[in-house]
């Protein structure tokens, strides 16, 4: 039982601060990095999720994640991303392919992914936002289980007048189905908090739902460059 959630918790990975259906301005990038303190069936935890991407061209970001549960578990991502129609659109989309790794205790596996995302910005009143959902679809090598994911990100961008608040609420829901098991999701509510020099700091909670429910302390810091 303990090895099999720990391999289940590792294909639940939290998504991390990614571009969504936007890519990177050509030569321009961004770096994540967050922890989440874990209380779960095995006790505490401490994760760390790593997350990066480039503009290379107009029409292509390449980027990285890392994830690791804090039990000899994890996983490790390069991707491509590239858009799907015109950027410039109300409604963007793009498609991310990416290959790695994944190891827990005694093993080490490869990974192939693919995920096509949808973005949108948001107004209500005089603040506005953006919407992110992501559809993923993965094969981690060694497991005969496929791995799907949808998740969706809300966030605030702008307040009133159009400036950025210092403080900005973002909300997370994150589902996962592997094949011969059920639906298992996760919600987070998180604050953003800007700083100088384009960093901003993330503070949240997030509530998963495994086989049994478990709780989360988010610490982040995201910097664009």
């Amino acid at each position: 039982m303990r090895v099999e959630l720990v391999l289940i918790g590792i294909m639940l990975a939290p998504t991390p601060a990614s571009a969504g259906a936007w890519l990177r301005e050509k030569g321009t990038g961004f770096v994540s990095v967050q922890t989440n303190l874990r209380r779960d069936a095995l006790g505490t935890a401490l994760e760390t999720d790593s997350y990066g991407d480039y503009g290379l061209t107009p029409n292509l970001s390449l980027g990285f994640s890392i994830f690791s549960s804090g039990r000899q578990a994890g996983n490790a991502t390069v991707f491509l991303r590239f858009p799907l129609g015109d950027q410039g659109a109300e409604n963007k989309w793009s498609v991310e392919t990416g290959i790695g790794a994944w190891w827990a205790p005694d093993m080490v596996n490869g990974l192939v992914k693919l995920t096509v995302s949808y973005g949108r910005n948001l107004a209500w009143g005089e603040a506005n936002g953006w919407l992110s959902v992501e559809n993923t679809v993965e094969k981690r090598l060694g497991i005969s289980s496929m791995v799907w994911k949808l998740d969706a990100t809300v966030g605030q961008s702008t307040g009133r007048g159009g400036h950025a608040p210092v403080i900005r609420p973002m909300v997370k829901l994150n589902t996962t189905k592997i094949t011969g098991q059920p639906l298992i999701w996760s919600v987070s509510a998180n604050m953003l908090i800007d700083s100088k020099n384009g960093t901003t700091w993330l503070v949240g909670v997030e509530r998963k739902q495994l086989r049994e429910p478990s709780y989360a302390l988010t610490v982040g810091l995201w910097r664009r460059f």
